[in-house]
C-alpha cells in the first residue's frame, strides 16, 4: 500500500482538519520551526499503529484539550493487495482505501475503514471471523441454502456472494485485521539517530530480520529461525564496513557487532572504529561530526540491502526528521543521493528538512510548506494545480529555474518584485539600499527579472494564486489597454490573470523606467560612462531626447539614452544609474512607492509574530534567562539554532543601516572568539524560546556601558 493522503485534526498544532498530499516517492515537509512538521510524522505513526498519543498531543482550544484526535489516511491499493483482500474480506474495498484512526481522551485508538457495507445494519458482519455454527445461523435467518456446504470456506463464499447482491452504502466500519495486516511497515529515523549510527544500524537490521522471517527457508522451528537469522545479520553487518570507509577515508576498519539476548531477537549493536595506526575506539567516544558521516554510510548500506532484494518495497514507509542537521554542503548532496536510492527501491519517503540544498533538488510537487496562523494552528499547503499536474509542475520548475528562482526561494521569500528587464535588475538593488539602508533580501523582497515573457507571466500568476505576495514595477506604456503586444505584462493581461492592478502594479516614467529620473541624475550617469563629453553636452542631448519623447509615441528613450548619450548597453547603464543616486530624494516617487509596497507586503503578516518575539526577548532580559533563538543564517544558507544571552534591541553601531536588530551573546558559535555578539534583523528570527537557565551579566558584559548604553531598559544593577 502507498499512503497518498493524510488528514490531521485535533493533534498538537493541527486544530482544524488539515489535508496533506504525499508524493509516491519522496515528500519533504518544509517551513517554519514548530510549524507542525514533526507532528505530521507522528500523525503518520499514529495512523499506522506505532504511536500512542499522550495528554500533550491533544490540541488545546481556549486552554482546553479537544475530545478526540482524528487521523484519516487514504491508501492506494495494488492489484495484488486487492485480490488478497477480496479473498479474506467479504465486502469489496474502496478504490482508495480510507482508514480512520480516532484517539479518545484516555489515549485509546480505534480504527475504522470506509467500505461498501450492507444498507441493513443486521447484515454488517465479518464472515471470515465467524464460526461454522454462527455462519449456519446467519444463513438460516436470511433463508440462504447452505445444505451442501461442508467446509467453512464454502459457507463464507456462498454467504459473501449473497451479501454482495444486497443493497449497499458507503460508510465506516470496524477495520478488519486482514486490512490492518496489509498496512505498510513504518521505519522512523528521528533527528537523534543522525548522531547515533548504532541506533540506525539496529533499525536497519530489525527491518532486515522481519523481511527474512517472511522467506520460505525459515518455515521451520523457532530455534532454526533464530539461529539462521542471527547468522544472516552477522553476515550483512560485515558488509557495512566499506560504506563507512567511503564517507570516512581516515577509518581503516569498522567492526559491527549485533547483540542478542537468549530467547530474543536483536537487542542492539556496537560499532568500533579504528583509524590507520590506532587501536579500535567505540563509536560513542567519537565527535558528532564523525558520527553523522558514519550514519550516511549506514543509510547507503541499507539502500543497497534493499536494492539487492530485487523487489519493489511498496510495503515500506521511511520517515526522517531533519537528517541533514549540521551536515556540510557536500554531505547534504550525498544525503540527497542516498534518499533517492531509497525511492528507487519503492520505499515511500517523508522527511522534515530546513536544508535549502535538499529543497532545491526536489520538484515542487514533492514539497509541503508548513506555517502557523494567528492562532498558532498549522496550515499546510502545496502550490495549486488545476489542469495537468505533472506538466504544470515541470513547467513551473523550469521557468522558475530560468529566472533564478529555486524552490526554497519560491516557498520562503515573502514578496516578489517583478520588473521588465536587466536595466531595472541592475539599478533597483542600489536604489533600494539608498531608500532603506539595507539590501532587499533583508526585508524579505526578491527581485525578479520578468523579461516581459509569457513564461514569467505564468509563474507570476502561479505565485499570486498560491498566496505569495507579488508586486510589479512596469513601464508606463504597459498601462494602456491593448498596449505593446510583445509585452506579456500589460494591463489587460495582468487583470485577466487575477492581479489587482491598482494595488499590485506601479507604472513608472512618462513611458519607460529610464525617463523617470531627473535630468541631473541622467547627466551624471552620462558623464560617468562617457567622461569625454561635458555636462553641458550631456544636458543638451537629454533635453533633445525628452522633446522627441513628447512628440513621438513610438520613440524609445531608453535605447537612445544608453546608446547615443552614454555609449553603452542598457544593462551597463542600469548599473551606473543605481550607483549614481546617493539621495532618497533623487529616487523617483513611483520607484519609492513600489519599494514601500513590497516592504509592506513582505512584513505585514509577520508584525504580530515579530511583536511576540520582542515581548519574549524583553521578558528574558528582565528575568535574566538564557534563550534559544532560531534564525536564518546567510553564511550557512539555512535555519540554525543557538543558545544565547539576550543583550539588547536597537540599531547596530557597526552597521550603516539604522534598522533595529536583536543583539545576543552567542554561546554556541563554531568560530573564535567562542562568545561573540550575534546581531539579527527581526525578519531573520524564526522563533525565540526562553530556557529555564539563568545568566549573570558580569560574565559577559566587558564594554563601557557609558559609551555604549542599552536601548532597552533593564534592572541589571551596575550593568543597567
Amino acid at each position: 500500500m502507498k499512503l497518498n493522503v493524510i488528514r490531521i485534526s485535533g493533534f498538537r498544532s493541527f486544530a482544524n482538519a488539515t489535508r496533506i498530499v504525499l508524493s509516491p516517492q519522496m515528500t519533504a515537509l518544509i517551513g517554519e520551526n514548530d510549524g507542525g512538521k514533526t507532528a505530521c510524522l507522528d500523525a503518520i505513526r499514529l495512523l499506522l499503529g506505532t504511536y500512542n498519543p499522550t495528554e500533550d498531543d491533544y490540541t488545546k482550544l481556549a486552554g482546553q484539550p479537544v475530545d478526540t484526535i482524528i487521523i484519516d489516511g487514504w491508501f492506494e491499493v495494488s492489484s495484488d493487495e486487492e485480490r488478497q483482500l477480496l479473498r479474506d474480506f467479504s465486502a469489496p474495498i474502496m478504490e482508495d482505501l480510507h482508514v480512520i484512526a480516532s484517539a479518545s481522551p484516555l489515549g485509546r485508538v480505534d480504527y475504522a475503514v470506509d467500505r461498501e457495507i450492507p444498507a441493513d445494519p443486521d447484515l454488517n458482519v465479518d464472515l471470515p471471523n465467524l464460526t461454522i455454527p454462527d455462519l449456519k445461523s446467519f444463513a438460516e435467518q436470511n433463508s440462504i441454502d447452505v445444505s451442501h456446504c461442508q467446509r467453512k470456506e464454502q459457507y463464507v463464499d456462498i454467504l459473501a456472494r449473497w451479501l454482495q447482491s444486497q443493497p449497499h452504502s458507503v460508510g465506516p466500519g470496524p477495520l478488519p485485521k486482514q486490512i490492518r495486516a496489509q498496512f505498510p511497515s513504518l521505519v522512523t529515523f528521528d533527528s537523534a539517530d543522525a548522531i547515533d549510527p548504532e541506533q540506525t544500524i539496529s533499525k536497519v537490521l530489525r527491518q532486515y530480520a522481519e523481511d527474512e522471517m517472511k522467506k520460505e527457508k525459515y518455515a521451520a522451528s523457532i530455534k532454526h529461525i533464530e539461529s539462521g537469522i542471527r547468522a544472516e545479520l552477522y553476515r550483512q553487518s560485515r558488509s557495512l564496513e566499506k560504506f563507512i570507509k567511503k564517507y570516512n577515508p581516515d577509518i581503516e576498519s569498522a567492526r559491527v557487532e549485533p547483540q542478542f539476548r537468549e530467547g530474543s531477537w536483536l537487542t542492539g549493536v556496537s560499532l568500533n572504529l579504528a583509524e590507520s595506526g590506532h587501536q579500535s575506539i567505540p563509536l560513542n567516544s567519537r565527535g558528532e561530526g564523525k558520527r553523522r558521516k558514519v550514519t550516511l554510510g549506514v543509510h547507503e548500506w541499507n539502500s543497497q540491502l534493499l536494492a539487492a532484494q530485487a523487489v519493489a518495497r511498496h510495503d515500506l514507509i521511511y520517515t526522517l526528521d531533519e537528517p541533514d542537521t549540521h551536515l556540510d554542503y557536500g554531505a547534504q548532496r550525498q544525503l540527497y543521493g542516498i534518499l533517492r536510492q531509497y525511492c528507487h527501491t519503492g520505499i515511500q519517503m517523508v522527511i522534515c528538512t530546513h536544508s535549502l540544498n535538499l529543497i532545491n533538488r526536489m520538484s515542487l510537487d514533492e514539497l509541503v510548506y508548513f506555517q502557523l496562523d494567528d492562532q498558532l494552528h498549522t496550515i499546510a499547503r502545496k502550490f495549486a494545480s488545476n489542469d495537468d499536474p505533472d506538466a504544470e509542475w515541470a513547467f513551473v520548475n523550469q521557468i522558475g529555474s530560468s529566472m533564478g528562482l529555486d524552490n526554497a526561494t519560491m516557498f520562503h521569500e515573502r514578496c516578489f518584485l517583478i520588473v521588465e528587464g536587466p536595466t531595472e535588475m541592475n539599478a533597483l538593488p542600489s536604489l533600494f539600499r539608498v531608500c532603506y539602508g539595507d539590501a532587499m533580501q533583508s526585508y524579505g523582497v526578491k527581485l525578479v527579472n520578468g523579461e516581459s515573457s509569457g513564461a514569467a507571466r505564468c509563474l507570476a500568476k502561479y505565485l499570486n494564486a498560491n498566496g505569495k505576495r507579488v508586486t510589479f514595477l512596469l513601464d508606463q506604456d504597459c498601462c494602456q489597454p491593448q498596449s505593446n503586444s510583445r509585452n506579456s505584462f500589460t494591463y489587460d493581461n495582468l487583470s485577466h490573470d487575477g492581479f489587482d492592478v491598482a494595488a499590485q502594479v506601479v507604472f513608472v516614467g512618462t513611458k519607460e523606467f529610464e525617463d523617470s529620473f531627473s535630468d541631473s541624475v541622467l547627466r551624471r550617469v552620462a558623464t560617468t560612462l562617457k567622461p569625454e563629453q561635458s555636462s553641458g553636452t550631456a544636458s543638451r542631448k537629454i533635453r533633445d531626447l525628452r522633446e522627441r519623447l513628447a512628440s513621438d509615441p513610438n520613440f524609445k528613450f531608453s535605447e537612445k539614452f544608453a546608446g547615443d548619450v552614454c555609449g553603452t548597453s542598457k544593462p551597463e547603464m542600469g548599473k551606473v544609474l543605481g550607483k549614481t543616486v546617493k539621495r532618497k530624494a533623487d529616487v523617483p516617487d513611483s520607484i519609492r512607492h513600489v519599494f514601500d509596497n513590497a516592504v509592506r507586503m513582505a512584513n505585514d503578516h509577520q508584525e504580530e509574530s515579530m511583536l511576540n518575539v520582542l515581548d519574549q526577548f524583553k521578558s528574558a532580559i528582565d528575568r535574566l534567562l538564557l534563550v534559544e533563538v532560531s534564525f536564518f543564517s546567510r553564511d550557512d544558507n539555512k535555519v540554525i539554532k543557538r543558545k544565547c544571552v539576550p543583550l539588547d534591541y536597537g540599531p547596530s553601531r557597526r552597521a550603516a543601516s539604522t534598522a533595529s536588530r536583536y543583539h545576543f551573546m552567542d554561546l554556541e558559535s563554531d568560530s573564535l572568539p567562542r562568545y561573540h555578539v550575534l546581531s539579527l534583523l527581526p525578519e531573520q528570527v524564526s522563533s525565540l524560546k526562553l530556557l529555564d537557565e539563568n545568566f549573570k551579566p558580569a560574565d559577559y558584559i566587558t564594554w563601557d556601558l557609558k559609551k555604549s548604553p542599552w536601548f532597552l531598559h533593564r534592572d541589571w544593577g551596575k550593568f543597567s
